[in-house]
């Protein structure tokens, strides 16, 4: 799932216009995406961001329904965890609040851009190997 992206903005729905004057499609990687997984037709965006929308689509039910509506970055504090989803009804989970930008911190942008805009270190890799892993195998049963 792909953020702000129109169905007329890739070459795996038809797009020619974005292919002018190039050797080959300009988004390949998106149309291997599409070739090897699923292509959806007829389904529409629940919300503008990606928060809201992603719960939708995962959960069947209008962001509003699920309670997410926005983007979570308003509790009182650091230590409260007010968004955590443990706190929202969820029996589970294993995972990281927030993309580890730390479940309830205000948006400081210097501090924040810079953890966004560095590559990943081997613990983030290590990380998301494991969740990956763990996910499979929730999956699975």
């Amino acid at each position: 799932m792909a953020d702000d992206l129109g169905i007329g903005d890739v070459g795996c729905y038809g797009n020619t216009t974005i292919r002018q004057g190039t050797e080959g499609p300009r988004t390949p990687n998106i149309d291997r995406l599409a070739e090897d997984g699923v292509v959806l037709r007829q389904h529409l965006a629940a919300a503008s961001v990606c928060t809201p929308s992603r719960a939708a689509f995962l959960t069947g039910r209008y962001p509003l329904r699920s309670g997410k509506w926005h983007l979570g970055l308003n509790c009182e504090s650091p230590s409260d965890h007010c968004h955590h989803p443990l706190k929202h009804g969820f029996d589970h989970f294993y995972g990281t609040p927030l993309s580890l930008m730390g479940d309830c911190a205000r948006w400081e942008l210097s501090e924040k851009r810079a953890a966004l805009e560095r590559p990943l270190q081997l613990g983030d890799r290590a990380f998301a190997a494991a969740a990956r892993r763990r996910s499979v195998r929730f999956e699975d049963g």
